[in-house]
């Protein structure tokens, strides 16, 4: 501890000898107001009936109840308390490594390119290109049509 009452070495030594700033040394923690501890509470309550909201959404609630509630004051409690919502995780959108792609020829006629449908999802290998098909221009609209060779 430090020496207070008539220190034989001044308090700024003694600071710098237990590795605090001077200024730690008055500090007096304060308890949490009656308010902040409802507010812990009341998120809490929200969390464990939707454990898959948000701080945003968590601080919407009591809002809603007419007890203004802080954003960022929801994050730090739920940080506090290890609440996090249930989310999925990143990458979750790109292609597993071991289901196959299949080049598809370009309009212009250039080299061939690795393709992904509107939907996200490769071409399955029975609707795969093959080098007998045929790419034909759609005229005005600009699009592109893949045709089998035995429909042309």
């Amino acid at each position: 501890m430090v020496e207070r009452a008539e220190p034989e070495v001044p308090l700024a030594v003694q600071a710098d000898l237990r590795g605090v700033s001077r200024s730690g040394l008055y500090y007096r923690p304060v308890a949490p107001s009656a308010e902040e501890v409802a507010l812990t509470h009341r998120i809490d309550e929200i969390y464990t009936e939707f454990p898959f909201y948000g701080s945003r959404r968590v601080a919407a609630t009591p809002r809603r109840e007419g007890r203004p509630a802080n954003r960022k004051a929801v994050r730090r409690h739920m940080r506090e308390m290890g609440l996090a919502g249930a989310a999925p995780g990143p990458h979750t959108s790109r292609p597993h490594p071991a289901h196959p792609t299949y080049p598809i020829p370009t309009c212009c006629g250039t080299s061939p390119q690795r393709h992904r449908t509107p939907a996200g999802v490769y071409f399955a290998a029975p609707s795969a290109p093959t080098a007998h098909d045929q790419i034909k221009e759609g005229g005005e609209s600009g699009f592109c049509v893949l045709t089998p060779a035995s429909v042309s």
